[in-house]
């Protein structure tokens, strides 16, 4: 743990130290929050609701790109929990080098520092999910222990960038509705000072961090939440899609960092996904332009506005034509059928530019399904919320799986009504008459 005898240290704490003028009366109310845990997801098989008999696909709970992600994060969480920084940070910096990805380019180097710092940000999730005591403790033991550590290696760079990384995971889960909800000003404060501080570790990494898409991304999530110019914040990550172009989630972090609630309009988010289309489009086709939009359609009526329809599934095509695993198809069928249209509220324009995404899942399912993959059909629920609470993984797969299940009665249900035998395989969709 910190001490106080380090600069650094008190003005740290200074920063994050506990407001309790502001929530003192309301945790003297609260229950105290129990004893924090970590558990290792299991893989079984919840009962589910029933299936048509004529309707028959595999559910893969645990695919190779799946099995890859879990490695890599168990390693890192295995180094932080043994305190083996030097060697966390030299996997960390191997495989940023290495441009190692899963088999659908998602990055290794990010998924180990993701169970590294799990431990931390999950602490923090836990205690405001029971509201914090009054001294605090598991809201700063944990991200101050991380803070000691990148002192101790002498602020190396990939340790900062991971530590800026748990400063921004915790400052949004201090500005997550829960949390809201409880005190707001005083969780908002909480959020900023967390915020601040990830900038201050990253700000000095800028142009140290230009070869490498470990350092780049932390910069890129730190700057989001700082209110920079529009312009200032699509270079970084134009320069980050640069350095790695075949991982989508950057394109997508970028379309929520351009959202239209947080630069008023969608002429900033359209401009950026054009150019992403442009910069990838040797990988993606237009696809660039589709993962741009892909989050800021679920959650914001503007984007749609913006949104120049035959393009954006021009991209879903050129998406599943360049990309097609099972993975990447099931995310893009859950969007269409579920995330698309989680707003009941809407203009007509809108309404009618989400049905026209809904219908793409038809021809999705039909020419690329072979088999279900439950956690993008549960994620797609929530609207793709990085936030979302998930006590339990077997059951939020279960979830994922009877949504997936219910999509799929719907879409065929006049061959189903028929007495047609449903089946999907390797080889694709077959229906047989009955």
């Amino acid at each position: 743990m910190l001490t106080s005898h380090r600069p650094a240290a008190r003005a740290l704490l200074r920063s994050l130290a506990p407001l309790h003028k502001a929530t003192a009366s309301l945790r003297a109310r609260l229950p105290l929050p129990p004893a924090l845990t970590v558990t290792r997801q299991v893989h079984m098989v919840e009962p589910g609701r029933k299936v048509s008999p004529l309707l028959s696909i595999p559910v893969q709970h645990d695919s190779e790109d799946e099995q890859q992600c879990q490695d890599a994060r168990a390693r890192g969480l295995f180094l932080a929990r043994q305190e083996r920084w030097g060697d966390l940070i030299q996997h960390l910096q191997e495989a940023d080098t290495a441009r190692a990805a899963t088999g659908v380019g998602l990055p290794i180097a990010d998924l180990m520092a993701f169970g590294a710092r799990s431990d931390v940000v999950n602490g923090v999730e836990q205690a405001l999910d029971h509201c914090p005591t009054p001294d605090d403790a598991p809201l700063l033991a944990g991200i101050m222990a991380l803070e000691e550590a990148r002192a101790n290696m002498g602020c190396q760079p990939f340790m900062s960038a991971l530590v800026a990384s748990a400063h921004v995971d915790i400052g949004w889960a201090w500005r997550s509705d829960a949390a809201q909800n409880l005190a707001s000003r005083t969780f908002e404060a909480r959020a900023q000072a967390h915020f601040k501080r990830a900038w201050t570790l990253m700000e000095p990494l800028e142009r140290s961090a230009a070869d490498s898409p470990f350092l780049q991304e932390a910069v890129c999530a730190a700057m989001s939440t700082q209110g920079v110019a529009a312009v200032k914040l699509a270079d970084a990550y134009a320069q980050l899609i640069e350095l790695d172009p075949l991982n989508y989630r950057n394109m997508r972090a970028l379309g929520v960092a351009m959202s239209p609630s947080r630069y008023g309009g969608g002429e900033a988010l359209e401009l950026e996904a054009r150019r992403v289309a442009s910069q990838t489009q040797n990988i993606w086709g237009a696809g660039g332009y589709t993962w741009t939009y892909f989050d800021a359609l679920t959650s914001e009526d503007a984007a749609c506005q913006s949104l120049d329809v035959p393009l954006f599934l021009e991209g879903l095509r050129d998406i599943v034509e360049n990309r097609p695993s099972q993975e990447t198809v099931n995310l893009l069928i859950a969007f269409c059928a579920i995330g698309i249209n989680l707003r009941e509220t809407a203009t007509p324009e809108v309404t009618a530019v989400r049905a026209k995404i809904a219908e793409a899942s038809n021809w999705l399912t039909r020419d690329h399904l072979q088999e279900i993959h439950p956690f993008h059909w549960a994620h797609a629920a929530t609207g793709f919320a990085n936030n979302a609470k998930v006590p339990s993984p077997r059951r939020f797969a279960a979830r994922g799986r009877d949504d997936a299940h219910r999509f799929l009665e719907k879409c065929f249900h006049e061959e189903l009504a028929q007495g047609c035998q449903v089946q999907f395989t390797e080889a694709g969709l077959e229906v047989q008459p009955s």
